[in-house]
């Protein structure tokens, strides 16, 4: 893949900034009390579906992201992805009196979601191999979950001064990001078409691995649509408060990153079901 003349650490750069929204929807989960209060006749689970639908919509787009990049370049695409992020966030500035509008805003915002996460992992296969592509990827983790921390901090502070309205302003760090992109990762080249050649199997090991992702997510998808509505009705605090709490969750993340090579030297192939666990007992804490 042609580098356009950038260093690798540039190009390695501007891929680690683009990352730092794929924890995005931790961006709804301090609002969702507020946005409750706003709609008393919805049922919890009508305002639960305002942050469920950015994880919903994402499957069904990375499937469909393959048909962009016979039209744009990879980097495009994650521009493109990055833009309906911030326009998805902009859509509760203008359009907030039904909840049907904050569902168009989580399906824009779970579009450009899985469009920058199936491009970040490619363009990282692209433009590094070896033991340096898996020093970008730890490195994205822990970019990730930084990300992660700002935008959940950001929302709710942003909620608990102004309003759930304003929350959705978070989505304000697509900017500079898009800015990065554009200026660090090459432009590219949109690959000719490939036939294949025959189907390949599926590993069991990679069903294994893919039911503890999906345990894992529902851990995840549990906490971040639940946490800011128990604060509120246990009078534990406010979106304020909501953002700390998923932000500390971030943070630790970024922690994780960091000893993550040992932990997977310790538990080797049960690393994903000894993570599971640990989140079963902080759950159970609560």
């Amino acid at each position: 893949m042609q580098t356009n003349g950038k260093s690798k650490v540039v190009i390695a750069a501007g891929l680690l900034i683009m990352s730092l929204t794929m924890a995005c929807n931790s961006a709804l989960s301090p609002i969702l009390a507020e946005v409750g209060k706003s709609f008393p006749e919805a049922s919890d689970a009508s305002i639960q579906i305002v942050l469920t639908l950015i994880n919903l919509i994402t499957l069904p787009m990375m499937l469909l992201e393959p048909m962009l990049e016979r039209v744009m370049t990879k980097r495009n695409v994650a521009i493109l992805g990055t833009f309906l992020m911030l326009a998805g966030g902009l859509i509760p500035q203008v359009l907030n009196t039904a909840l049907w509008h904050l569902y168009l805003a989580s399906i824009v915002i779970g579009t450009g979601l899985s469009l920058v996460v199936v491009t970040s992992s490619s363009l990282i296969s692209d433009y590094f191999t070896g033991l340096d592509k898996s020093r970008v990827m730890g490195f994205q983790s822990i970019f990730v979950s930084i990300g992660g921390t700002i935008i959940a901090k950001g929302s709710g502070t942003f909620t608990a001064n102004w309003g759930w309205q304003r929350g959705y302003l978070v989505f304000l760090i697509a900017v500079p990001i898009i800015l990065a992109i554009f200026c660090m990762v090459p432009r590219g080249e949109i690959p000719a078409a490939e036939v294949s050649e025959g189907g390949s199997g599926i590993d069991s090991s990679m069903i294994y691995f893919g039911l503890l992702c999906l345990i894992t997510g529902v851990f995840v998808a549990t906490f971040n649509t639940n946490l800011a509505m128990y604060l509120d009705r246990k009078g534990i605090g406010d979106a304020g408060t909501a953002g700390t709490v998923a932000s500390i969750m971030q943070v630790v993340g970024i922690l994780g990153g960091l000893i993550l090579g040992t932990v997977v030297k310790l538990f080797k192939r049960f690393t994903i079901g000894a993570a599971i666990i640990v989140m079963a007992a902080g759950t159970a804490l609560v």
